[in-house]
């Protein structure tokens, strides 16, 4: 069975109930988890002698998302801001950022 984005974020809402870290603990909890997930990225492009293994970019990947999520949704709580405005505003980025690429590359193209 698929899980969905939304029941994942209900997970970590659930779990950020129980969890005693504060944020700026968990910010450095996601900087540890996303090093770890740069290295097994560094094995998959060959930039290391190390060997790559997709089990480990995937766990990494995981905790990095994972740890990333739980700290913007307990600024969500902790600010009153409801999480589905951050998934808006990111809408409104992703408009910015496409017509952004698209500009960049039909100038490209004219030279």
């Amino acid at each position: 069975m698929e899980t969905t984005f939304t029941e994942l974020v209900k997970e970590i809402q659930d779990i950020n109930n129980i969890e005693t870290k504060e944020i700026p603990i968990k910010i450095i909890k996601f900087n540890e988890e996303f090093g770890e997930f740069a290295a097994e990225f560094l094995k998959m492009r060959g930039y290391t002698y190390k060997e790559y293994s997709e089990k480990d970019l995937k766990s990494e990947m995981a905790d990095s998302l994972q740890c990333l999520l739980s700290i913007f949704l307990e600024v969500c709580e902790e600010a009153n801001i409801p999480f589905t405005d951050i998934l808006t505003e990111m809408k409104v980025k992703n408009k910015k950022w496409r017509d952004k690429i698209t500009e960049y590359l039909n100038n490209k193209d004219m030279e």
